[in-house]
């Protein structure tokens, strides 16, 4: 499960039409993908992102850039577009005529009215797993290799009026909140077989908890759960039990493996989420059915029901 964030000034770049002509520049402070006056738009960035540990042709199940906002940006509206580059090996950035000439990929993922930033939020993207499998595809990929990608708007989408753009801080301004990049794999292809989920609603507040059972079709030492959710109500404290077995009632037995504490999720806005729970460490026996409970241990509002929609889970062994 790599994390690598854009680790050098030369592995950024902000390019901009200014009505005339395109401009490029780095070691820059802020993103301006949008519109930004009448001299800076058209605009995008682009980032490298070094030494990606994935395998070639490995699945990938989630992609996603990761920002810290860089002051206030609240303007309607920014549509923006997300590309890679189709090399396993980009150079650093040196030009506008380098930046127009790399080969992007076929797959392109679409990032239109970007909600309000405020300063120091963390921002992610969309998925941009289509981007990151077409790049690791690629047969001259190695374990190791780079990855760059592009957000822009050289397509002249976003609103014309001042300062429509969305501002995250760059390498150059910090290099801890640098844009980092997060892939997560799937270990193998039988992981496949360990999903969870439905298209039914789940109460979760209180001790209403989500039940459902699940037979690991190898043994693996247990990691993370990942869930994509949809909340209706602000403030879930997701939490998962793996436990022994399931009847009638739910999940029973001692509970084997419980997300660590410092996995409470606090949600605070109503809508779609990806979340990952560390889970105690255990080793889940081939052929062995194991009952998993996903509950809420705190609900503010006794009168109202914490609701969650799960879309799709699954279970992890150690090395993702």
């Amino acid at each position: 499960m790599p994390h690598i964030r854009v680790a050098s000034d030369n592995d950024e770049c902000r390019v901009w039409w200014d009505g005339a002509a395109w401009c490029y520049d780095f070691a820059h402070h802020e993103t301006i993908p949008g519109y930004v006056i009448a001299t800076i738009y058209k605009a995008g960035y682009g980032m490298i992102f070094r030494n990606v540990k994935v395998t070639q042709g490995k699945p990938i199940q989630l992609a996603r850039v990761t920002f810290s906002a860089f002051g206030t940006s609240d303007n309607d509206f920014v549509n923006t577009y997300i590309h890679g580059e189709l090399n396993p090996n980009p150079l650093p950035f040196s030009s506008y005529a380098d930046y127009a000439a790399r080969v992007r990929t076929d797959a392109r993922v679409t990032w239109d009215a970007i909600p309000h930033w405020h300063d120091r939020d963390i921002v992610k993207t969309p998925d941009i797993t289509a981007i990151i499998q077409e790049i690791i595809n690629l047969p001259e990929w190695e374990e190791g290799d780079d990855i760059c990608l592009f957000w822009h708007d050289h397509d002249d989408r976003s609103t014309h009026a001042d300062y429509t753009t969305r501002m995250a801080e760059t390498h150059h301004h910090n290099p801890l909140t640098a844009p980092q990049l997060s892939i997560y794999c799937l270990e193998d292809k039988l992981m496949e077989s360990y999903t969870i989920g439905g298209d039914t609603w789940f109460y979760l507040g209180g001790h209403n908890c989500l039940a459902q059972t699940f037979t690991p079709q190898k043994s693996f030492d247990l990691l993370y759960l990942d869930l994509d959710a949809v909340f209706k109500t602000p403030w879930s404290f997701p939490r998962a039990h793996i436990k022994k077995g399931l009847d009638d009632l739910g999940p029973w037995g001692a509970t084997l493996s419980a997300s660590k504490l410092k996995a409470y999720v606090p949600t605070f806005d109503t809508g779609k989420y990806r979340i990952r729970l560390e889970m105690e460490r255990i080793t889940l026996e081939e052929g062995v059915t194991y009952g998993i409970e996903i509950f809420s241990p705190y609900d503010p509002w006794p009168d109202s029901a914490v609701i969650l929609f799960l879309l799709a889970g699954a279970i992890y062994p150690l090395g993702i």
